[in-house]
């Protein structure tokens, strides 16, 4: 069968469009909102306008009522879940189909989605997000004189972030267990850094300490997850991913401390991006007036993760 037409037309009966295209894109956010975007003039209306301009159809929310993400859904013509109850929230362009919650870490800091994606052929995601505690910051405590990286992770230790992000991989454990058929994303503000950034090559952009074994992305990796941006950018030091600050620049010690992980074998990352629109104005250190910036384009003080996913 030599004519080229006649084997598109078999094919055609053979394999009807629905197989054929069973690939498909979703690109998924996670962005810090700062204070429901009410630090910037006009703040959600600029963030509607990044929401739409970087692409996403699911994002993880962090620093954001529930009143708010209702509201950024409504104004998007998208779908919210309705069970947050603190900083973390998600939106979606896609319909959800469950909501998951849980008592043991709670509402304010972890909070899921059932998602589906598409209806012929039926796939279904499923999102967590979170945000962990803020206190005791380690990167603070690497600018001491006498700074070790034992001494940073016993600094590290005093915040709740690894019993919560321990908590919170145990409550996703079952969806974890099923993520080749559906895939699990995972989103958040973590408040810590991640130890693929702070290797033994890239000491001296984290105060030449050494490399320090952050136990947060560390437990994350352990249960599986594949950090999306280090993965489609593997060199730390020339692609530093920095989301801390968008506006907090020196001495404010720069780093990676908001992620877009995923779990499951369907799953490629296309691409992987530091995402702001326009940031017209900085500051120094945290802590510092943030009036100067009240202008400006990008309605938050992180930078967003946006990676855009191949499903198979």
């Amino acid at each position: 069968m030599k004519n080229p037409k006649l084997i598109a037309w078999c094919v055609a009966l053979l394999f009807p469009m629905n197989v054929l295209s069973a690939e498909q894109e979703v690109t998924v956010m996670s962005f810090n909102a700062w204070h429901d975007w009410t630090k910037i003039d006009n703040g959600f209306d600029k963030a509607e306008a990044a929401i739409r301009k970087s692409g996403a159809g699911l994002v993880g929310l962090q620093e954001s009522s529930p009143s708010t993400a209702a509201r950024m859904a409504e104004k998007l013509g998208w779908h919210h879940v309705s069970a947050g109850t603190g900083s973390v929230q998600i939106i979606s362009r896609y319909p959800i189909i469950g909501e998951l919650t849980s008592a043991k870490v709670g509402n304010k800091t972890f909070l899921g989605a059932r998602v589906r994606i598409s209806e012929n052929p039926s796939r279904e995601v499923v999102l967590f997000n979170v945000h962990l505690d803020y206190v005791n910051y380690g990167p603070y405590a690497a600018l001491k004189p006498d700074a070790t990286p034992a001494l940073v992770l016993e600094e590290n230790a005093r915040s709740k972030r690894v019993e919560q992000i321990t908590s919170a991989i145990a409550e996703m454990q079952s969806w974890l267990g099923n993520s080749d058929s559906v895939p699990v994303f995972l989103t958040g503000d973590f408040n810590v850094p991640s130890h693929l950034d702070w290797t033994e090559g890239n000491t001296a952009a984290h105060g030449n300490i050494g490399s320090v074994p952050w136990p947060e992305s560390l437990l994350v990796a352990k249960a599986g997850f594949v950090d999306s941006y280090r993965s489609a950018h593997a060199d730390p030091k020339a692609e530093p991913g920095t989301t801390w600050s968008s506006i907090h620049k020196t001495p404010e010690p720069q780093d990676r401390i908001d992620f877009t992980y995923h779990h499951g074998k369907g799953l490629t990352v296309r691409t992987s991006t530091v995402f702001t629109t326009a940031v017209e104005a900085t500051l120094g250190a945290w802590g510092a007036d943030t009036a100067p910036v009240a202008k400006n384009t990008w309605p938050s003080d992180h930078a967003a993760v946006v990676t855009t996913y191949l499903l198979k």
